[in-house]
C-alpha cells in the first residue's frame, strides 16, 4: 500500500468510526435523537443561527459576535435552499478534514508526513474535525497556506490565509507565524542589504490580504455596534474569556479541576485536566521547535499559548492542538523514526501500535461526550 493510500484509508476509517460512535449513542438514546441532533451541539447551534439570521446586537444572540463569520457564510446559500445546515456542515468538514491531511502529508514528506497525516485524523480531538465546527476548514486553509509559504508561492498562501482569517480568530496568529517565515527564510549568503529588504517587503505585501480579511470582520462589527472591542466583549460575555495573567489562568484551571463547588458539572474536571496536558504539549512542542530553531513555528504555537493563558482559565486549547500542524509533524517524525536494531524495532512497533489504540479509544470517549452534549471544551 502506497503511502497516501494509507492516509486515504486513516481518513475513511476515522471518520467511519466517529459515524459509528454517533449511531452508538443514537442507539442507546432509543432512537429518540437523530444523527443530525447529536452532531449539533455546542457552538453547532451559533453557527447555524448566524447563518440563518445574521449577527444579532442584543440579547444572549449577541454572544455570537465572537465567531468569525467565514464558516456561516459558507452555510448560509445552502440554507436559503432548504438544506439542512448541520448536514452541509458535515460534508464540508468531511472534504476540508481529506484536504487538511493531505497537506500534512506534504509538508511532512513521504517519510514523515504519512504518519503525521495519519495522527491528525485519530487525534483525541478529531471530532471536532468532523461535526460542523471551523476546526476542519481552518485546518486544510492553514496547512495548504503554510506550504505553499514555504515552496514561496505567496499569492496563493495569501488567499489561504485569508480564507482562515474568514474562518478563526486563530488566523491572526497565522499572519504573524507567516510573517516570521518571511524574515527567517534563508537568502543567499552575500545578499545585499537592500535585496533583502526588497525580498522581505515583496513577500510581506501579500500578507495585507489575510489582513484585510480580519479588518473587514471588526469593520463590520463595528459598523453594526459601534464598538471597536464588540468582539472581545462577546468573548467576555459568552465564555468568561477576561483578561488574566498566566499564572491566574493556569490556577484558575487547577482550580476547576480540583475544587468541590464544580462537583455539579459532570466531565468538567476531565476535561479541563486535558487542558492542562494540552497546554503542556503545546509547550514541549516549543521547546523542540526552539532546539530546532524553526522560529515561524515555534511562534505559530507559542503566541497561541500567550492567548489561551491570558484569559480566566485555559479553555479550547484540547480542540487547538488540531491546529497546531508542528505538533503532528514532530509526532510523525517520532514515529517514523528509522532504527535497525531488531529489538528496537519490536519497542518501536509496540510504541506505534499503543499510540494507535489509545489515541483511537480517547477519540471515541471524547466524540461521545460531544455527541451527548456533555462539555467537551
Amino acid at each position: 500500500m502506497t503511502a497516501a493510500r494509507w492516509v486515504a484509508w486513516a481518513w475513511l476509517v476515522s471518520r467511519l468510526a466517529l459515524i459509528g460512535m454517533a449511531l452508538v449513542i443514537i442507539i442507546r438514546a432509543d432512537y429518540s435523537t437523530s444523527f443530525l441532533q447529536v452532531v449539533s451541539h455546542w457552538d453547532v447551534q451559533h453557527f447555524l443561527g448566524i447563518a440563518r439570521d445574521g449577527y444579532q446586537t442584543t440579547g444572549e444572540d449577541a454572544q455570537r459576535m465572537a465567531f468569525f463569520p467565514g464558516w456561516p457564510l459558507l452555510l448560509a446559500p445552502f440554507m436559503a435552499l432548504g438544506l439542512p445546515g448541520a448536514a452541509v456542515g458535515l460534508v464540508i468538514s468531511a472534504v476540508a478534514s481529506a484536504f487538511a491531511a493531505a497537506a500534512l502529508y506534504r509538508l511532512g514528506g513521504r517519510r514523515v508526513g504519512p504518519w503525521a497525516a495519519a495522527l491528525w485524523l485519530i487525534s483525541p480531538a478529531a471530532v471536532f474535525g468532523f461535526v460542523p465546527y471551523t476546526e476542519a476548514l481552518f485546518c486544510a486553509l492553514a496547512f495548504w497556506a503554510w506550504f505553499f509559504a514555504k515552496n514561496d508561492r505567496w499569492a496563493i498562501a495569501a488567499v489561504l490565509a485569508a480564507g482562515a482569517c474568514a474562518v478563526r480568530v486563530s488566523g491572526v496568529f497565522l499572519v504573524v507565524a507567516l510573517g516570521v517565515l518571511i524574515l527567517t527564510r534563508p537568502m543567499p549568503a552575500g545578499t545585499a542589504l537592500g535585496k533583502r529588504l526588497a525580498a522581505w517587503l515583496r513577500r510581506g505585501l501579500w500578507l495585507l490580504l489575510p489582513v484585510a480579511a480580519v479588518g473587514a470582520y471588526l469593520g463590520y462589527l463595528f459598523w453594526l455596534t459601534g464598538s471597536w472591542t464588540a468582539w472581545s466583549d462577546a468573548q467576555q460575555a459568552g465564555w468568561s474569556r477576561a483578561w488574566a495573567g498566566p499564572t491566574d489562568s493556569i490556577l484558575r484551571t487547577i482550580d476547576v479541576i480540583a475544587s468541590p463547588m464544580y462537583d455539579d458539572r459532570p466531565g468538567w474536571d476531565t476535561v479541563f485536566t486535558f487542558e492542562l496536558v494540552s497546554f503542556a504539549v503545546g509547550l514541549l512542542a516549543v521547546g523542540w521547535l526552539w532546539r530546532r530553531r524553526q522560529w515561524a513555528e515555534l511562534v505559530w504555537i507559542a503566541a497561541q499559548l500567550a492567548a489561551f493563558s491570558s484569559s480566566e482559565w485555559l479553555m479550547s486549547v484540547n480542540r487547538a492542538v488540531l491546529l497546531w500542524f508542528p505538533v503532528w509533524l514532530i509526532a510523525g517524525e517520532l514515529a517514523s523514526k528509522r532504527v535497525r536494531a531488531p529489538g528496537a524495532r519490536i519497542v518501536q512497533w509496540i510504541g506505534r501500535i499503543g499510540w494507535i489504540v489509545v489515541s483511537v479509544g480517547v477519540m471515541l470517549w471524547w466524540s461521545q461526550m460531544f455527541y451527548r452534549s456533555e462539555w467537551s471544551s
